[in-house]
């Protein structure tokens, strides 16, 4: 897997108009996010969200998936190493949901009782900030 650095200001040089947003329904599928700490994001995907891991690049980055994919979530370090947890109003992802089916939606529910950052547990709804600062809410379908 490469690792190299994107060209941002050439990329952006492409763009043909403004950016206001993503549409609503968008779907995405995989995030890559800025963490402080592997040890706890590793807690995070792997212990709770029971997640694989699919990539180990320590000290740099974890790679996480759902059925043995190429990676649905990755944490790295690169640029943010021992930072301070990002707050919600500074740049970065403010929310993700993600919609998982009712069994794996109940072993999170008694999963989220023990974890740190647990905002809201449901029947319905889960609502935890991630290592990284983001608000994380889970439904079922």
């Amino acid at each position: 897997m490469g690792t190299s650095e994107v060209d941002a200001d050439a990329l952006l040089s492409k763009k043909e108009h403004d950016w206001t947003g993503f549409p609503i329904g968008m779907k995405i599928g995989h995030l890559h996010f800025m963490g402080n700490d592997l040890d706890v994001a590793d807690h995070f995907f792997l212990d709770f969200l029971q997640m694989d891991l699919v990539t180990d690049m320590r000290p740099g980055a974890s790679f996480y998936s759902n059925n043995h994919y190429h990676h649905h979530h990755a944490v790295n370090l690169w640029q943010s190493q021992h930072s301070k947890l990002r707050h919600l109003d500074e740049a970065g992802i403010v929310s993700w949901q993600v919609i998982v089916d009712e069994k794996y939606f109940s072993l999170l529910v008694t999963r989220a009782k023990d974890m740190p950052g647990l905002r809201g547990n449901t029947n319905d709804q889960i609502d935890i900030i991630d290592p990284m600062g983001s608000l994380l809410t889970i439904i079922h379908d």
